[in-house]
């Protein structure tokens, strides 16, 4: 018995170090999962601001390079401890009705930043270091969810000189009435009536309107053509004493509105003029009309800072979707 004094200091040495092996191993580990966070990061930043630059390059003409904001935007931030610095940045065009992507003019951006970390006890043991690599993607396309504030609908045919030189210049003007274009419409926003009364409800707070849609690309509303007069005067009233002059319209198939209709994407419309009966107090949008109508002209514009989601058809209401 005498010879076995000590052993339990042996076993205690051993278990010891095993424990600090696993200790260390365990920072490794730990150091490794906080830089692969770090990089995904900088990838979708990085990604995000190209596409958004792309965007903006291609709809606003602002003067721009996607993968200069890509990486300028990526080295903002920091991957183990230095700045990044991403150099694998592609151009791309998505496909978001396949999902994938194929040949086109670019419209995404693929950022695909790494980093070398050193390793503490894998370098002992011979790996001394590991290389982490994220990718991310985001792309540009028209917003695929909205909650419109104008209840009126635009036919898809009205953009296909847009739709052609992604010109924000090209984007079609509508009138309602007292000369009407045929190509806008009333919706009710759901699948419900779109007569007058049930329309109404969904003008801004501000205007009278009681109810909100959540629309998306995809959905059934139902249309109803025709100057319908009460409408006609409650959104000129909308413009005249409340100033509210942009809005957000679903675009729909051309053909007859007085039905129920498949949501393509979205627009945002602009008012340019208010005509109507009377006196329209000192908002300079809105004038008299001799003939005691009432009309509205507005103008559909470029709006590139939307949010709502990928999907929907380019109408000039666009946004970034991150897509991989």
């Amino acid at each position: 018995m005498k010879n076995e004094r000590g052993q339990v200091f042996v076993a205690a040495a051993v278990a010891l170090a095993a424990f600090l092996a696993l200790g260390v191993v365990a920072v490794d580990i730990g150091r490794l999962a906080h830089t692969a966070t770090e990089v995904q990061a900088v990838a979708d930043v990085a990604a995000s601001a190209g596409a958004t630059a792309l965007l903006k390059k291609t709809f606003a003409q602002a003067n721009v390079d996607p993968i200069a904001e890509a990486q300028f935007v990526a080295g903002q931030n920091t991957m183990d401890g230095q700045a990044a610095v991403v150099t694998d940045i592609a151009l791309l065009h998505y496909d978001f009705a396949s999902g994938g992507f194929t040949s086109g003019s670019p419209n995404a951006v693929r950022a695909t930043p790494s980093v070398t970390v050193t390793n503490l006890i894998a370098g002992v043991l011979g790996d001394r270091q590991t290389t982490v690599t994220k990718t991310a993607t985001a792309a540009m396309s028209g917003v695929g969810a909205a909650s419109p504030s104008l209840p009126m609908v635009i036919g898809v045919c009205s953009f296909n000189a847009f739709q052609t030189s992604l010109s924000c210049g090209d984007l079609p003007s509508l009138i309602q009435a007292p000369t009407p274009d045929n190509n806008s419409a009333w919706t009710s926003l759901t699948g419900s009536s779109a007569s007058a009364s049930a329309v109404d409800d969904y003008l801004p707070a501000v205007c009278g309107g009681t109810l909100t849609a959540s629309v998306t690309v995809g959905d059934m509303v139902n249309v109803l053509n025709g100057q319908t007069t009460s409408l006609l005067k409650a959104v000129a009233d909308c413009v005249c004493t409340h100033n509210v002059t942009k809005f957000t319209v679903p675009v729909v198939p051309c053909g007859s509105f007085n039905q129920a209709m498949t949501v393509s994407g979205f627009a945002t419309v602009q008012v340019l003029n208010v005509s109507a009966p009377g006196n329209n107090g000192t908002n300079p949008l809105c004038t008299p009309d001799a003939n005691g109508k009432t009309g509205i002209t507005l103008q559909t514009i470029c709006n590139t800072d939307d949010a709502g989601g990928g999907g929907g058809g380019n109408f000039g209401t666009e946004t970034v979707a991150m897509v991989q």
